[in-house]
């Protein structure tokens, strides 16, 4: 689990966090300002609305909860030649025997998010393959 500002108080942990999403909003409005013709005197418009983003960044929420568990869940649902499994700790996949809480909500949601409707028509992405190193992480 990556927690990258545990070492700095809440306040600028949430101040840090409100910083690079706004930077991260200025970057992508100017690159599809850039590629994206058709959109440039709208993008233009919006961003000299919005302090050179694309839209309105509003504030990071506090959680209610600052002590105990409060970070976001990640983990990876892979299929193996034993079936469905999850891994909530590394980067590949894992068989069903191996995983105790692996069962029918797990099952169906890794059908679901897999399947060809899904994943190509609807989205155009592919679910993200760690150990094959190719596609998309879809959040959940």
């Amino acid at each position: 689990m990556v927690t990258p500002l545990w070492n700095q108080p809440y306040e600028d942990q949430l101040s840090t966090r409100q910083t690079n999403s706004r930077e991260f909003l200025r970057n992508l409005s100017k690159v599809l300002q850039r590629n994206i013709g058709e959109m440039s005197p709208w993008l233009k418009q919006q961003r000299k609305s919005h302090s050179g983003m694309a839209c309105e960044l509003e504030p990071i929420k506090p959680s209610p909860v600052l002590e105990s568990y409060r970070i976001k869940c990640e983990f990876t649902i892979g299929k193996s030649v034993d079936g469905i499994g999850l891994d909530p700790q590394d980067n590949h996949s894992t068989s069903t025997s191996d995983v105790p809480v692996t069962g029918a909500a797990i099952t169906y949601l890794y059908h679901y998010l897999t399947q060809q409707h899904f994943t190509s028509e609807i989205f155009k992405i592919e679910i993200q393959n760690l150990p094959r190193h190719f596609g998309f992480a879809v959040p959940i």
